[in-house]
This record gives C-alpha cells, sequence and structure tokens, in this order.
C-alpha cells in the first residue's frame, strides 16, 4: 500500500511538471521577446510584455528579476526616474546581492536610480569593500589654467575618468565609478548647500566624501594649461586620519593627454603600493592605443558635464564630436553605445 502511494504521488507529480513546462517555456519566450524588444528600441512593446510577465506569471526568482531589471532599463530610455527606482527596490527585495550588469551601470540614471532604492530597501548605498582590498575614489581636477581656462572648464571631469579608467585595470585596486562619486556629491549638496560649488582639492571635504564611498584613499588634485604644456598635480589624502600621503604631479604636452593619464596611474599605484604587473601593464598601453588632442579631451570633458546634468541627448550629440576628432578613442566610444542602448526607436 505504501510503496502504490509513493509510486502514485510520484506520478502526479510528474505529470504536474510536464503540464508546467509549456508555460515556463512560453514564459522564457516572453521575457526573450520583451529583451530583443527593448535591445531594438521599441521600448512601449518591452514594457508592455515585460509588466503582464511581472503581474500573471510564475517566473522563477532569476527571471522575475530579470523581467524587473529590463522594465527599470526600459524607464531609463523614457527618462522615467521614478520608476526606475520602483523596479530596482523590486529587485533588491528579491535579492539584495543584486547589482546592475556593469556594461549599463555606468549611464547615471542606472547608478543614481539602484543607489536610491538600496538607500530605501537595505538602509545603506552599497557594500563595504572586502577587508584587505585597497579602494581609491578619484574626485574630479580643479581648473588653475592661465591661458584657455573657459575653454579647458570642465576638463578635469574628462581628466579623472580617464585616470579612473587606467587605475581600474589594476588587478590589486578596486576604483570608486565616477558615476557613484557623482551620486554621493549630489546627495550632499541638496542636503547642505553651503558645499556647493566648493573646491574639489579641498582635503577635509575629500576625506569627508571618501568615508562615504567606503573609500581608503581619495585622490584629488588640478591642472594647469599652460600655452603648449599641460601639467596635473595630484594628492593622495588617507580617509581616517586625513593625512597626505603623497604628492606627485605629470606634465607634458596638451595633445598627450592619455600618456599623462598613463604615467599618474603608475605613479597612484606605486604610492598606493599595489604592484603592477607585465599583463596589466600590456593593458594600460592598449587603452593608449592613440592619443587624442586636447580638443577631443575637452570635447569628452563637457559630454561628461551633460551626462551628469541629464541631457542625453546632446551629450551623444557631443560624443559623434569627439569621434570626429579621435575616431580611435575607445572610453568615448564606449559612452556613446551605452546612450544609444537606451536610445527609444
Amino acid at each position: 500500500m505504501k510503496y502504490f502511494f509513493v509510486h502514485s504521488l510520484g506520478r502526479w507529480i510528474t505529470l504536474i511538471l510536464l503540464l508546467a513546462l509549456p508555460v515556463l517555456a512560453a514564459e522564457n519566450q516572453e521575457l526573450e521577446r520583451a529583451k530583443a524588444h527593448f535591445r531594438a528600441g521599441r521600448i512601449e512593446e518591452a514594457i508592455n510584455l515585460l509588466e503582464t510577465l511581472i503581474s500573471t506569471s510564475t517566473l522563477s526568482t532569476a527571471d522575475r528579476v530579470e523581467a524587473w531589471e529590463f522594465l527599470a532599463f526600459c524607464n531609463v530610455a523614457k527618462q522615467n526616474e521614478a520608476r526606475v527606482q520602483t523596479s530596482f527596490a523590486e529587485i533588491l527585495k528579491l535579492d539584495a546581492a543584486y547589482e546592475p550588469r556593469d556594461s549599463y551601470l555606468s549611464h547615471p540614471a542606472v547608478m543614481r536610480s539602484w543607489l536610491t532604492a538600496r538607500k530605501q530597501v537595505l538602509g545603506n548605498y552599497w557594500q563595504m569593500t572586502e577587508a584587505g582590498i585597497k579602494t581609491v575614489a578619484v574626485l574630479d581636477f580643479d581648473n588653475n589654467s592661465i591661458s584657455d581656462a573657459d575653454k579647458a572648464a570642465n576638463l578635469g571631469k574628462g581628466l579623472a575618468d580617464i585616470l579612473i579608467t587606467d587605475l581600474s585595470a589594476l588587478t590589486k585596486l578596486k576604483v570608486v565609478e565616477r558615476e557613484r562619486i557623482q551620486f554621493i556629491l549630489e546627495e550632499i549638496q541638496r542636503s547642505e548647500a553651503t558645499v556647493q560649488g566648493q573646491p574639489l582639492v579641498n582635503p577635509d571635504f575629500a576625506v569627508r566624501v571618501g568615508k562615504l564611498l567606503g573609500a581608503q584613499s581619495v585622490l584629488i588634485g588640478s591642472f594647469m594649461k599652460l600655452e603648449k604644456k599641460l601639467r596635473i598635480d595630484v594628492r593622495l589624502v588617507k580617509t581616517e586620519t586625513s593625512e597626505i600621503i603623497k604628492t606627485d604631479f605629470v606634465e607634458g604636452s596638451p595633445d598627450e593627454v592619455l600618456n599623462l593619464a598613463k604615467k599618474l596611474a603608475l605613479k597612484v599605484s606605486e604610492n598606493l603600493d599595489v604592484a603592477v604587473n607585465k599583463v596589466e601593464e600590456e593593458n594600460l598601453e592598449r587603452l593608449r592605443h592613440k592619443e587624442i588632442p586636447l580638443e577631443a579631451a575637452m570635447a569628452y570633458s563637457e559630454a561628461l558635464n551633460m551626462l551628469d546634468q541629464a541631457r542625453y541627448q546632446e551629450a551623444q550629440a557631443m560624443l559623434n564630436k569627439v569621434l570626429k576628432l579621435a575616431p580611435s578613442f575607445k572610453m568615448a566610444k564606449d559612452k556613446l553605445s551605452l546612450l544609444q542602448t537606451f536610445q527609444k526607436s
């Protein structure tokens, strides 16, 4: 009798699973269709499918997370950040360890909405770095130029972004993303009007930002354009003690921005006692494959400023200008590709 009961139960479970398989397969197909709509820029079609799946289906947890994630991305394309935050909040309720995929995280709206949702659901902006991993935050450089000061107004953003990219090639160092830093700066400015316009080379302010970012060190600095020379000065500040660990500088032709950034990255890694192996040095060299003219670096910096202000269409136009001036500039290509990913057809 017992054997008969167990055998019958097993048959019923098998039958239920067999009946459920077509439903699950159909739901997976619908999810793939929604993702295809998003990638083709058919945002409304993607949203309709995703909302239907989320509200009526029996998606697995992993598929439900992915459905909410692509719904968030669709609303980034529609510039509806309230709904982006709602989607990320729903994901974090399902998976507290969730982070948006790296290829999309550098979009300011994705970073901003995810961090806001984390604070709302989990009570913090991010998990602290694992013990033993050195973390550094690079703040935008201040402009101390004498010649072409107005033209180079936003160059500090581009220089910091290029340096962040170079330092990120080092496996023994965690570098805080520029978009994450920008989010924290905006949060501070919203809560305290007194810090607006405060120079980022102020060590006390840098330490405060570093602590909020969970970074052990903060790199602050400035640049100066002097006729046919560009000089970049930096200070490495220890977050815990406010101690200035090291000051350094690089200088050279204004049309050697990428090479100057590489030299600076190697100096910073040495000052942080982070060894650079041969493969990493080759990767840095690959990033510097071709130099870019200063005009392209300034245009790229202006595009970053537009991104900070959520002026995405203008940023896209500016990045196209950058690539006309420097067709091989990979960072500009990547930023443009990211913006095009979230573009409606």
